[in-house]
């Protein structure tokens, strides 16, 4: 199994990781090791998280912070593509303009 970020999703997440840096270190280790955690256990059970349109972008919560990591699983190719690391709490949809 495979995965990638689209170039939105890896700028958001690299702003959120600079965001909790500048808050404390151990804080944005902890948010990229969480953010890992969920992307391995998408990587596990690609299809165990909830459709969330109907394009088959799935939710995957990440754990203590109020993110979700949002991906679409092409089980032909056996690839995860993530299209967002979405603040659950902040522009509900905005990923669907980009």
């Amino acid at each position: 199994m495979t995965y990638s970020f689209e170039k939105k999703a890896k700028e958001e997440f690299l702003a959120q990781v600079s965001y909790y840096r500048e808050k404390n270190m151990e804080l944005s280790r902890d948010f990229v090791a969480k953010v890992q955690n969920t992307v391995g256990r998408v990587l596990d059970f690609p299809e165990a998280w909830p459709k969330i349109d109907d394009k088959g972008i799935r939710r995957a919560l990440v754990e203590t912070y109020p993110f979700a990591v949002l991906y679409k699983f092409n089980k032909s190719n056996q690839h995860i593509t993530i299209f967002a690391i979405m603040h659950t709490k902040r522009k509900p949809g905005y990923w669907q303009n980009g």
